[in-house]
């Protein structure tokens, strides 16, 4: 099964009270204005592949990009909006890999008496700005509640 996901989340500007640092690097401050806020946009991109390769068994493989444009910040009082704004821009790559078990076949044909996914994975974050590149391995665990719904 190939798949393919595209999501933009569009972030209405709005009027919030903030601490403004007169340096990015002097985070603390008693600077406090309510200004104009324009949270950045965000877009990205998931391609995902799954094979079944054995009843129940399957491989799936995932790639993202993300990107957020940088935020947009201004007042009234001449303070350093820039601090606010900097480094607000982010870009990410990531792929995983997961390897899935599912009873869901075995319980269609009532051969099993839960209809179970489990999985487990690997994920990469390998480029990016602004975001942290990390890997991890990661588990999960379905437990579907269909009653006595089957689908023939």
């Amino acid at each position: 099964m190939l798949s393919a996901n595209l999501k933009y989340d569009w972030y209405l500007p709005d009027r919030n009270y903030l601490r403004i640092s007169d340096d990015v690097n002097q985070p603390l401050t008693t600077n406090k204005e309510r200004v104009d806020r324009d949270i950045g946009d965000f877009f990205e991109l998931e391609l995902n592949v799954s094979y079944e390769f054995f009843e129940g068994w399957s491989i799936i493989g995932m790639y993202k990009y993300g990107y957020k444009w940088r935020d947009s910040i201004s007042g009234d009082r001449g303070y350093e909006y820039d601090s606010l704004e900097a480094e607000s821009n982010q870009k990410a790559q990531e792929y995983r890999i997961a390897l899935e078990y599912s009873t869901l076949p075995l319980y269609l044909t009532d051969k099993f008496p839960i209809p179970i996914k489990a999985f487990v994975g690997y994920r990469n974050r390998f480029a990016g700005e602004n975001v942290l590149k990390s890997d991890y391995i990661w588990t999960g665990l379905t437990v579907f509640f269909l009653g006595h719904c089957k689908v023939m």
